[in-house]
């Protein structure tokens, strides 16, 4: 979809539908970037799917922007710079830029956030490979 379709119409994206990078290890989860400037459907922030397969957790990090996260299935518990919090679907998490927090999923079940950065983040790692894999898929829908 064109930016000029999305600024007249708005965008809706199945993510299940999308691609995503796979973190492996302790780490284990699926990344989706579902809107981001990377991606160009987007310039105001970064939109991200992290899928944390049971008992799996995001690793302790931080970040240059913002970031907050809405916890759409499973249950697990947050620690955002120092201080942990059980977290279940319909949490609301907000990592203030340069905060170390993590996600971890206690459950049986996949744990799913949906992620917003503001501002945009920047691209690296499996971050960078999703947001490729996006821009791709996007570009195959629109020929």
């Amino acid at each position: 979809m064109e930016k000029e379709e999305i600024e007249k119409f708005g965008l809706v994206v199945d993510v299940d539908k999308l691609p995503g990078a796979k973190v492996l290890g302790e780490n284990e989860r699926l990344l989706k970037v579902v809107m981001s400037p990377q991606v160009g459907n987007y310039d105001s922030g970064t939109v991200l799917i992290s899928d944390i397969s049971p008992r799996k957790g995001t690793g302790m990090h931080t970040h240059d922007v913002d970031e907050v996260m809405y916890v759409a299935s499973g249950k697990g518990v947050t620690i955002c710079g120092g201080k942990e919090n059980t977290i279940g679907v319909g949490s609301v998490i907000l990592a203030p830029e340069g905060i170390e927090h993590t996600v971890n999923n206690t459950g049986k079940e996949k744990l799913r956030l949906v992620c917003f950065y503001v501002p945009p983040m920047e691209t690296r790692g499996k971050f960078k490979e999703a947001t490729e894999k996006t821009r791709r898929f996007f570009e195959r829908l629109s020929h």
